[in-house]
């Protein structure tokens, strides 16, 4: 996982806009590539490249388990950002878009990847999840990361008020915000409803900021509905995370995190787009059940010498193994459990060029009711090469 695009330490020189004195900058990565799979991760050769490292991708049984030993090219997480910022009476207002072109090796997509507007306290736009803790990403080359991270992009608008508001040295902050992260809900055979959130999700976090550490701890509240011909159902789903990133000297550091809740499967990275949220209570009783989840992550990031670093990472995240119903795919099984580890080196000889070289390794668990020809557990061993130019200009 990328960390966001930063300007530059010293200060950019202003250019004169409309009687306002506005700095500017652009930022983007250029990058390349080579992957080998040594075990299936579910995709079929001959069709789109391998991207990221999805731990529920990987099969655990079936002719899909079968397929090893495939390499690939592909330009991934190439981006480009630009951002805008001037001086009010209100504090400081700056916009940021961030676009990416990663669709696969052979075709390029145009797509927005970031785009909000921060004034002052406020905030809002498309941006990674208000519950996440963006400086305790472990900077993996793998795209993905632990798939336990909530990182993914919803809609929203926060305010982050320092504490107390008239402190002159800001350590302690409470964020509060909104934002659109609709239902996912697995319903029952034969049932057509539509699955949403009834209001956006609430989120609220507390965050200490002193130098060289940044640690949250947040919660969230949705409320999520299925309703169609026949059926209606409403459930709640909350979740709690403490995360941070603490320097540890000479340029190190550690990252750690771990969650828990009911109805938070769309907030995370592995389960997302799976309808997890929620699923019928049984076969019998149609009425919906909150699926609850839990996992941790922990990095650690060190530099052998100024040129060359290492970073490992680990998580897992696990959802209660009572859900067990229906499998999202026919063949596949339900998720239950998965695993992601990580090591890399990396070599940086020239500020704006790194090389560098990731091993990977995945488990995914299904339920015992839903094993794929009698399996319930399968792997995958990565290995990742990545050319990455780095590049930044402010005004």
């Amino acid at each position: 996982i990328l960390s966001p695009a930063r300007a530059a330490d010293e200060p950019p020189s202003p250019l004169e806009i409309a009687g306002k004195d506005v700095r500017v900058g652009i930022a983007g990565t250029i990058q390349a590539d080579l992957i080998h799979d040594f075990n299936a991760v579910g995709l079929t050769p001959g069709g789109s490249a391998p991207r990221e490292f999805i731990t529920a991708e990987i099969p655990v049984g079936g002719p899909a388990r079968d397929s090893t030993g495939r390499t690939a090219l592909g330009p991934n997480q190439s981006c480009l950002s630009g951002w805008a910022e001037t001086d009010t009476d209100w504090g400081p207002f700056r916009v940021f878009a961030d676009v990416n072109l990663s669709e696969s090796a052979t075709e390029t997509e145009f797509q927005i990847y970031k785009a909000y507007g921060e004034w002052g306290w406020l905030k809002a736009g498309l941006d990674y999840t208000l519950w996440l803790n963006q400086a305790a990403v472990p900077n993996t080359l793998d795209f993905e990361g632990p798939g336990v991270i909530p990182a993914v992009r919803f809609t929203q608008a926060s305010v982050k008020i320092p504490l107390p508001p008239s402190a002159e040295k800001r350590e302690f902050f409470f964020t509060v915000g909104l934002e659109d992260a609709a239902g996912e809900l697995t319903l029952p055979s034969g049932i057509t409803a539509d699955a949403s959130d009834q209001f956006p999700s609430v989120v609220g976090k507390l965050s200490y900021e002193p130098q060289g550490a940044q640690i949250e701890l947040g919660g969230l509240y949705r409320r999520l509905k299925a309703e169609g011909e026949g059926y209606d159902e409403t459930v709640n789903g909350w979740g709690v995370i403490l995360s941070g990133s603490i320097d540890t000297g000479g340029g190190d550091s550690l990252v750690l995190g771990g969650l828990y809740g009911n109805a938070i499967g769309a907030y995370l990275q592995d389960t997302s787009g799976l309808d997890l949220d929620a699923a019928p209570e049984s076969a019998e009783d149609w009425s919906l059940k909150v699926i609850p989840a839990f996992g941790g992550w922990a990095a650690y990031q060190h530099w052998w010498m100024k040129s060359l670093r290492s970073t490992a990472a680990f998580g897992f995240v696990r959802l209660d193994n009572d859900f067990n119903l229906w499998p999202q795919t026919a063949g596949t099984g339900t998720y239950e459990e998965t695993q992601y580890v990580s090591a890399n080196l990396v070599w940086s000889p020239w500020p704006p060029l790194d090389a560098g070289l990731e091993y990977l390794f995945g488990r995914r668990t299904v339920t015992d009711e839903t094993a794929v020809d009698g399996s319930t557990a399968g792997e995958d061993h990565r290995l990742q090469f990545t050319l990455r130019w780095n590049f930044a200009w402010q005004h």
